[in-house]
């Protein structure tokens, strides 16, 4: 028999519906960490290595690797909650009545998913001989670990007004994410 880990519920303790649960269709590894039902009636679950999060009223739920998770954040006066993924042209809103749990549990496994972050301005000389001029603003790379194997890997963002489909930020992209991951020895 498996034990809970202190502070946690086990799977059928969690108050997460026995369909929904199978509906997940989770690994025998994996267990609900915590969840939450949204002001839709749908059921939000944390495991070890994801985020479920619902696609709509009737497709299955998405697993999203907390490595993917950009940003999410929870007003408590208007229930509001915003799930921003990395890479996507627009954020996931919802609400919640009560959600402190799954919050938690979230902060928890994306904070834990970050190894290092680094802002690296793109006048710097490496990035200028590369690109070819200057570009404003800067480049924040940050080193992730996934969930599924822990391999390292780079995550680029810019800050505003570049657009990372020109060809010229991608290039200072793969420039400033060398540096960084040259710099940590990933």
């Amino acid at each position: 028999m498996r034990l809970p880990r202190p502070g946690r519920k086990r799977d059928d303790d969690a108050g997460i519906p026995a369909e929904v649960l199978e509906a997940l269709g989770l690994p025998r590894r994996q267990h609900a960490l915590a969840s939450a039902k949204d002001g839709s009636g749908r059921w939000w679950v944390a495991t070890h290595d994801a985020l479920f999060v619902p696609a709509g009223t009737s497709a299955p739920s998405r697993q999203v690797p907390w490595e993917e998770i950009d940003k999410a954040e929870w007003d408590r006066d208007s229930a509001r909650f915003t799930l921003l993924l990395v890479g996507a042209p627009a954020p996931v809103h919802t609400r919640f009545e009560s959600a402190d749990e799954l919050l938690t549990v979230l902060r928890e496994r994306v904070t834990t998913s970050v190894v290092a972050v680094r802002t690296i301005p793109l006048d710097d000389a490496a990035v200028v001989a590369k690109v070819g001029g200057i570009l404003p603003g800067d480049a924040i790379v940050t080193v992730r670990r996934r969930s599924a194997d822990r391999s390292l890997f780079t995550q680029v963002a810019f800050s505003e007004p570049l657009d990372p489909s020109l060809p010229e930020v991608r290039v200072a992209g793969e420039t400033t994410a060398a540096m960084a991951r040259s710099e940590l020895g990933v």
